[in-house]
């Protein structure tokens, strides 16, 4: 928002009267949930009476401020100019850091940071999970959106302020993966010289901010708890507020104040606070940093976190994946199912692992022959079948259901809500697909009508032929060999390929895919109620999106298929124009009078997934 010095340029300021004071003052207490009148006057010397100003900077943004010439501090700032939403800037939070919820980050994420880049989850702290009750990998809870202030890990002074850009349900599922925050303001940046530039002590440097030596690794908790009796103060005022733990207070909570000092220090040289809270505040930092340091390094129940990982693999594919689950996209795999199936209180984390990503890891399960997997040419991967005969599988015993992390209450918070469910069919018509069918001994009729069967189902009866054939190379898993029902199945008769003979060997995963992609589709609804829809032909229904240029530079959002979701147009259209703040109508589509489509002013196309989501 503020990275080049364009976008201070030009700022017009005045001064506000004391009747125009007060009511700012009024909003900004309201606007910031740890904020009160008092709080503002005491600490930040924000009052009507001290001569307060406001300046008007591009993109609408105003700055409001106390003081006259270089004496003059601004100390927050309205993004949109609506006078509605306010946050500080890092000079205030020097001086009242409890003024927004925070965020921790390692301390060598920061240089990422001051590069330009959004903050990333794998970058974040986290407390134990179990520590925290009813939170997401030891966050709290996180509203997509809300405003925090963001702290290099060890350093009791924050360098940044910026907006969730995901809520703790995205979070949970996406396994802590992904950008976690959008940076609005931060050291360093052109407001920050516009303010007078300046640093809260001697370890902010212009592209990194460090911790304070007493932060050393070896330090315990209990010495960051015990050291003033007032840092527990602190981390129970944040408790509340944030959803962190008491038993690691936050280190800005208790002693940022006291460690900056009654003023900004200017040329990276530190006044510390005459009550000799230095010393105070390198010892809270220490713990924090020792919690961390324990977390990387092992699990939270002390198992190898590649171990924890694979177990956690094979508990959830034994326990809880069926044959019509399949296909399912990888990443709702890891998200939906394998997360939830680790054992209560761990946290399954691929970052500490040989694994590093969910893509590498499920390829070397794949290796394995534990799964076989679909890669499009779009990069979207999907596991198409599981086999469950492995020896590793059957050896596996797991843990009891009840002892997994979705049956917790730390779960509870975050569950996954009831959704509609299209099961897809397949037809197998012709003697040959029948000869396959009648492998895994699947009777007639097991469908919505005599001739089809569940997609999963198909894969399954493929993957039973293989074997039942003994097709499959023993010297390459991966390959099967086609006989001549295959060929026909997959290529058809030797009369409709002149142009080139059919391979004699193909890889497994693209000869299942080929074989179930090759069948008539059908397709069958279930809704949250019970209710379940005729069958139908053809692919399952998808919502679809479109966007269109009118008059100029004016844009609109077209998007229809809601009802088959559930989804009522007109209630839909009525939460599209509350969440954009656009105009959105209902309308039926061209040349097709009997389908409703929304038309959103504007492009939403980014924001529309997710809006769709939570309706």
């Amino acid at each position: 928002m503020f990275a080049k010095p364009r976008d201070v340029a030009g700022a017009k300021e005045h001064r506000l009267s004391g009747k125009d004071g007060k009511k700012l003052i009024e909003r900004i207490a309201k606007a910031l949930p740890k904020a009160s009148v008092d709080l503002l006057k005491d600490k930040l010397g924000f009052h009507h009476k001290a001569g307060l100003v406001v300046a008007k900077v591009a993109n609408k943004v105003q700055l409001f401020g106390v003081g006259d010439g270089a004496d003059r501090r601004f100390l927050f700032i309205d993004p949109d100019g609506h006078n509605e939403r306010f946050f500080p800037t890092v000079h205030a939070l020097w001086l009242a850091p409890q003024l927004l919820a925070p965020l921790y980050v390692h301390a060598p994420v920061s240089r990422f940071v001051f590069n330009g880049s959004d903050v990333m989850l794998p970058g974040v702290v986290r407390e134990r999970e179990e520590a925290v009750r009813g939170s997401c990998f030891g966050l709290g809870k996180i509203v997509k959106g809300e405003i925090r202030v963001l702290f290099a890990y060890g350093n009791p002074a924050p360098f940044a302020v910026g907006e969730m850009l995901v809520d703790t349900d995205g979070i949970y599922h996406g396994g802590f993966q992904g950008r976690g925050m959008r940076v609005l303001h931060m050291f360093g940046d052109a407001l920050w010289e516009l303010n007078g530039k300046g640093a809260p002590n001697d370890f902010f440097f212009s592209n990194r901010v460090e911790a304070l030596p007493g932060a050393a690794p070896d330090s315990s908790d209990s010495e960051g708890d015990e050291c003033d009796p007032e840092a527990e103060q602190g981390a129970n005022e944040s408790e509340e507020g944030a959803g962190l733990t008491a038993e690691r207070p936050p280190p800005a909570q208790g002693h940022s104040s006291a460690q900056c000092g009654d003023q900004i220090a200017d040329d990276d040289q530190i006044v510390p606070g005459s009550d000799g809270s230095t010393h105070v505040a390198e010892a809270v930092a220490a713990g924090l940093h020792a919690a961390a340091a324990a977390q990387l390094s092992q699990s939270s129940d002390g198992q190898d976190p590649a171990r924890l990982v694979i177990d956690t693999f094979l508990q959830s594919i034994k326990r809880h994946i069926k044959p019509r689950d399949l296909p399912m996209l990888t990443n709702q795999f890891f998200s939906s199912v394998m997360l939830p199936s680790r054992p209560a209180g761990t946290t399954v984390d691929l970052k500490q692992t040989p694994f590093k990503k969910v893509g590498k890891f499920l390829a070397s399960m794949e290796e394995r022959g534990l799964i076989m997997m679909r890669r499009e040419s779009n990069g979207v991967e999907s596991i198409t079948s599981i086999e469950s005969s492995h020896p590793d599988l059957r050896a596996f015993e797991g843990w009891a259901l009840e002892d997994e992390h979705r049956a917790t209450e730390c779960n509870d918070e975050v569950g996954a809500p009831k959704v509609v469910q299209i099961a897809e069919f397949r037809r197998a018509l012709g003697p040959d697909v029948m000869e396959v069918v009648r492998a895994a001994g699947l009777p007639p009729g097991c469908g919505p009508k005599k001739d089809h069967y569940l997609a999963s189902d198909m894969r399954t009866a493929f993957a039973a032929y293989v074997e039942q054939e003994r097709l499959q190379d023993p010297s390459k898993p991966r390959l099967i060999a086609l006989n001549p029902t295959l060929t026909r199945v997959l290529f058809g008769s030797a009369k409709k390929n002149k142009s080139a003979p059919p391979p004699g060997t193909m890889d497994r995963g693209k000869a299942t895919s080929l074989f179930v992609d090759s069948l008539s589709t059908g397709h069958q609804v279930t809704y949250p109620d019970g209710t379940v829809t005729k069958f139908r032909p053809g692919p399952a229904p998808q919502i679809e999106v479109a966007i269109e240029q009118r008059q100029g530079n004016k844009w609109v959002t077209r998007f229809w298929n809601l009802e088959v979701f559930g989804l009522e147009p007109e209630k839909v259209a009525s939460a599209a124009q509350l969440k954009f703040s656009s105009s959105c109508t209902t309308q039926a589509r061209p040349g097709k009078s009997q389908d409703i489509e929304v038309v959103v002013q504007g492009k939403v196309i980014k924001e529309l997934p997710d809006f769709l989501q939570s309706e």
